[in-house]
């Protein structure tokens, strides 16, 4: 990514490619994939990795595609003891969205099954974790969300 792009430029320009608007009438779904890793590297790159993830997530938004945000957990100088505590509010907002924000810069990963991309999410909880959060809206809105080592996996419960 250029750092001087200007990216509701660049998402302006992929549309007149790909058609006007949201999702509808589009020739291509785009998706898309980020490494946290480079926040852990020089403010340059953190820089460009911010501008990359929030142009791509905009992209795949407005494209019918999925953004995955993969951790290989490459530095082993992460303490993966222990979760930070946070305060999420979300009102009203697609799952996909709820997850990217709430697991963005973290060690966290997250892998969903397209049915469950769209539910929309409204949740205030202080004092929480990002294990915990996903617990609790999984258990509201009947998701199947497992974790495996950084990755969380998300898919609807069948049947039920």
């Amino acid at each position: 990514m250029q750092p001087d792009l200007d990216v509701n430029e660049a998402v302006s320009a992929v549309d007149r490619l790909n058609g006007e608007g949201v999702s509808a009438g589009k020739l291509v779904r785009i998706h898309g994939i980020a490494f946290p890793n480079i926040f852990m590297g020089p403010q340059r790159f953190q820089e460009t990795g911010n501008k990359y993830i929030s142009y791509m997530l905009a992209l795949t938004q407005r494209n019918g595609g999925t953004f995955e945000i993969v951790d290989f957990a490459w530095n082993s100088q992460i303490d993966r003891s222990s979760e930070e505590r946070l305060s999420v509010q979300s009102p009203q907002v697609p799952f996909r969205e709820f997850v990217h924000n709430l697991i963005a810069n973290t060690i966290y990963g997250v892998a969903m099954h397209e049915d469950v991309r769209d539910i929309m999410i409204t949740t205030n909880m202080p004092n929480t974790t990002v294990s915990a959060t996903l617990q609790r809206v999984g258990e509201v809105h009947n998701l199947n969300i497992e974790r495996q080592g950084d990755v969380f996996y998300v898919a609807s419960r069948s049947g039920e």
